[in-house]
């Protein structure tokens, strides 16, 4: 029988990113794979929909030499369509002062949103059963802040340790701004929210960019 540490080697592959050696495709059965770069070292998974590849560790001014450079990417087949949005956003407000939680299912034709059970708060939201295993499947994990802008707290910091993307939110009743990132498994990488979601014309993404900003002066983006 293996034991815990010979199950988690089983799952998680380590790779390096060798001068001209692409690099293979993603394992099968593994839950992610560190790849080892000539500017450090990046985190790699896949499932249904979504694949990313974010760094853990840079290394931008003493390079590994021998190998190649990697840029950070996450890909999402479809982007969640403006409508879903409009209607988070009309139950975020429904429930103010208190936050919401959404959490967003790849279909065969689309994407479906669903609210599930939860205890909420103006302070906090999470959901009645832990274990509900829809939101095992969810790609996307989209909370509102109601009146607060939109951050990505402690909480969230130690709860979000799946693979998928997050999202919030913030200031709802005002120009709303969302702020998204990507997941893997306890890693978190800042994102555009205009490149995953359709924006609606009064809901505006903010990202930091890996930059330390103001969130009093939100950065609009481009769709």
């Amino acid at each position: 029988m293996l034991s815990n540490e010979e199950w988690r080697m089983i799952m998680i592959n380590y790779l390096f990113a060798k001068q001209g050696c692409p690099l293979p495709p993603f394992g099968t059965g593994v839950f992610y794979e560190y790849i080892t770069a000539a500017n450090g070292v990046f985190i790699r998974s896949k499932r249904n929909c979504l694949e990313a590849m974010i760094p853990v560790m840079d290394m931008p001014y003493h390079p590994i030499r021998g190998l190649e450079e990697l840029e950070p990417y996450v890909r999402l087949d479809t982007k969640v369509p403006a409508k879903l949005v409009e209607w988070a956003l009309e139950q975020s407000n429904l429930a103010l002062p208190n936050e919401v939680l959404f959490w967003l299912l790849p279909l065969s034709e689309g994407w479906r949103v669903h609210k599930p059970t939860q205890i909420a708060t103006p302070g906090s939201v999470i959901p009645a059963d832990k274990h509900d295993p829809i939101g095992a499947q969810a790609v996307i994990d989209l909370h509102s802040h109601g009146h607060a802008r939109p951050f990505f707290s402690p909480d969230d910091d130690r709860d979000e340790t799946g693979f998928r993307i997050y999202a919030v939110l913030g200031r709802i009743e005002e120009t709303v701004w969302m702020q998204a990132r990507v997941g893997i498994f306890g890693n978190t990488w800042p994102i555009d929210p205009a490149l995953y979601f359709d924006l609606p014309e009064n809901v505006f993404g903010y990202w930091l960019n890996h930059e330390e900003l103001t969130m009093e002066e939100p950065y609009e983006t481009q769709s």
